[in-house]
């Protein structure tokens, strides 16, 4: 588990959306294709939606999810170049889910620590060279991150490069599942703000490459049980109450763990045993009948 410290404070979001303090609990999700907004949703309760993707030679679609608890999103898209003569350009997109809330505590100082689970895939492929975009970026990029107050806790792009038809992964903050965030307690209170952001794009198709991308991120990121500590950094019992209604003394349920297999000697060993347990039991059985015939006698 990793600990990572974020200030408390509200920041610019990707899609432009500028928040200067939180008046209430709010959900969002917001989707775009190429600049245009498909997808658009702001409530005080838990949103969820999505959108398609049918251009440039291409279908796909978007999804992003606000909830208690939780923030969530999705894409993929498909496409292949169908001009002979030059590029087409391709698919720009970009999901996002935001969640503001304003948490009020039991002590008016000591610090806030939100464990956040964050697990999903992202993945590009593509087929043939890519070109005919001035500057350069022909090609595939499929980028996710997650920002908890100030902190970006996870981030990854996946990347084809079309004019080497080379794979590379940009693994910038973090790994998946669990890290803690923790927040100043200041005036018995916190504002959190909480964003899933995902953008990918496939750009420069040539005559006969495809382009192809899947980004699974819709049970993430998940809020677990938190912790307050006092100033004096001892755990504390406090109260902790939302806007939002959540309970952040509980959480919610961290992603599931593969169980892990038994290795083979462990498996030999544990078959072992069990025979030695049978043997040994057919002996103590043969003992006490032989023992009943001897005092019959």
């Amino acid at each position: 588990m990793r600990t990572l410290v974020a200030a408390s404070g509200i920041f610019l979001i990707a899609a432009g959306i500028i928040s200067s303090g939180v008046n209430a609990a709010t959900f969002t999700i917001i989707g775009e294709v190429d600049s245009s907004v498909c997808l658009y949703e702001e409530s005080t309760a838990g949103v969820s939606g999505s959108c398609a993707i049918a251009n440039h030679n291409g279908t796909g679609s978007l999804t992003a999810r606000s909830e208690l608890g939780s923030l969530g999103i999705g894409g993929s898209f498909y496409a292949s170049g169908t001009n002979p003569e030059g590029a087409d350009l391709g698919v720009r997109a970009l999901m996002q889910a935001v969640f503001l809330d304003v948490l009020t505590f039991g002590i008016q100082s000591g610090t806030f620590i939100l464990p956040v689970d964050v697990g999903g895939t992202n993945s590009v492929q593509g087929t043939g060279l890519f070109g005919g975009i001035v500057g350069g970026g022909a090609g595939i990029s499929s980028a996710v991150g997650v920002v908890v107050g100030d902190t970006t806790i996870y981030y990854e792009n996946s990347i084809y490069d079309g004019s080497s038809g080379q794979y590379s992964t940009i693994d910038g903050i973090g790994t998946l599942g669990i890290s803690e965030v923790m927040f100043q307690i200041v005036g018995g209170q916190v504002d959190l703000l909480a964003a899933f952001d995902g953008q990918f794009w496939c750009q420069g198709l040539l005559f006969g490459s495809t382009c192809s991308v899947a980004s699974d991120f819709f049970t993430s990121a998940r809020f677990l049980s938190a912790t307050v500590l006092d100033e004096f950094g001892v755990v504390s019992a406090a109260s902790i109450t939302s806007q939002s209604g959540f309970d952040y003394r509980a959480g919610v349920e961290p992603h599931a763990v593969a169980p892990v297999p038994l290795p083979a000697a462990g498996w030999f060993l544990g078959t072992a045993l069990l025979m030695i347990g049978g043997v040994a039991s057919r002996r103590r059985k043969r003992h006490g009948e032989a023992t009943g015939n001897r005092l019959a006698k």
